[in-house]
């Protein structure tokens, strides 16, 4: 399956973060790779991309709490199964990316609902959350939307999206 949940919030602090990922390990979404024992970011760099790079758990979180450019890295669901997500500042707010590519659609539920449980958790301020299962998204720029918050349902969009109001 392809598509994509973007998940804007304002800044976490390391407390809201930390409670994220032990709560997203619970449901069973690991930072640790289940074959290897590592946490991983995903190489950016040119003819380096998606290259697995290894990380501590606290280096990651630090990145996460203040992020000053894109970060990359892996969530994982088995040993061969993993979610992308990008996390990445959008002006006031932070934009976490959970791509879809490769998973089938318990996964795909199981992913959304692991992430819909933290809406409204403490630390966690939700401004958008955006749910597109057919990668039907590229064409549009929803920052754009988020930002400027236009509108909160529209029929001509060809994903979910639903603007919280701040």
């Amino acid at each position: 399956m392809k598509g994509i949940l973007r998940w804007y919030t304002s800044p976490f602090d390391a407390n809201a973060l930390s409670n994220l990922f032990a709560a997203f390990e619970a449901s069973g979404l690991s930072l640790v790779n289940p074959a290897t024992g590592q946490i991983s970011l995903l190489s950016e760099e040119v003819g380096r991309e998606g290259e697995q790079i290894p990380i501590l758990r606290v280096e990651l979180e630090r990145r996460l709490v203040s992020p000053s450019r894109p970060l990359t890295f892996q969530l994982w669901l088995e040993a061969s199964e993993d979610v992308v997500c990008e996390h990445r500042p959008l002006k006031q707010f932070v934009v976490q990316s959970y791509s879809f590519d490769g998973l089938g659609v318990e996964q795909v539920q199981h992913v959304i609902a692991a992430v819909c449980r933290h809406i409204g958790a403490p630390g966690i301020e939700t401004v958008a959350l955006l749910v597109d299962r057919t990668s039907s998204w590229e064409d549009i720029d929803y920052d754009q939307l988020v930002l400027h918050q236009i509108p909160r349902r529209r029929r001509d969009l060809p994903a979910s999206l639903l603007v919280v109001p701040r």
